[in-house]
């Protein structure tokens, strides 16, 4: 993961810090593909910043290491989330690539998936936050029906959860989840304020039902 920007991560010189190196970033990456046996795949951002926009010679570091493909996110590391992704610079990027590139960063429906597609170019869309605010976003993207309601969806979350997690851990993910979910719906910023209050799964899907039904 080139793409962390996080102050605690990149301070340590991980994440997205290693973008700021290209040479060593490509010894970096054909040091661990010689210790394993799997694919390695790396994603990164456009750079550490608009000074510093890398991502054209860490992509051929990738691609020299032995990297099977590379996603991309189009912000730069001092952006964070903010902005807007630059998807002329990721169609630039995949251009002259020789390796796979996957774009990645404001894809909220399939319209705009498809849309990245034609326009970049690009060998395939990785989508992240936006399937947070609708999961069904892969279904629309293959022309399935998007039919489960948001407390379908929840619910569904919830069994999974206590499958394969302990309580804590599961209502630390539920809480986030039913946030994420609640994007785009009056009273969401209440709704989100109120699941960080909750303290037992039980208190979480109370007002998961009163909030979705």
């Amino acid at each position: 993961n080139l793409g962390c920007p996080v102050k605690k991560v990149v301070k340590k010189g991980c994440g997205a810090a290693l973008l700021r190196d290209p040479a060593y970033l490509e010894n970096f990456l054909y040091t661990i593909k010689k210790g394993i046996r799997l694919p390695l795949t790396v994603k990164m951002r456009t750079g550490w910043n608009e000074e510093e926009l890398t991502v054209h010679e860490c992509v051929k570091a990738a691609y020299n290491s032995g990297c099977e493909w590379v996603a991309i996110h189009g912000r730069t590391r001092a952006q964070g989330y903010e902005g807007k992704a630059n998807w002329g610079l990721m169609a630039e990027v995949k251009e002259e690539a020789k390796i796979p590139i996957i774009g990645n960063g404001d894809i909220r429906s399939a319209e705009q998936a498809k849309k990245r597609l034609q326009e970049s170019k690009v060998d395939a869309v990785m989508i992240g936050r936006g399937a947070l605010r609708n999961p069904g976003i892969f279904n629309e993207c293959i022309g399935l029906s998007n039919d489960s309601s948001c407390l379908k969806i929840i619910h569904r979350y919830r069994n999974s959860l206590s499958e394969h997690y302990d309580t804590r851990f599961s209502l630390i993910l539920l809480r986030k989840f039913s946030a994420w979910l609640a994007f785009g719906n009056k009273g969401a910023a209440k709704f989100r304020k109120s699941m960080f209050e909750c303290i037992t799964t039980a208190e979480v899907m109370e007002k998961v039902e009163e909030f979705f039904q």
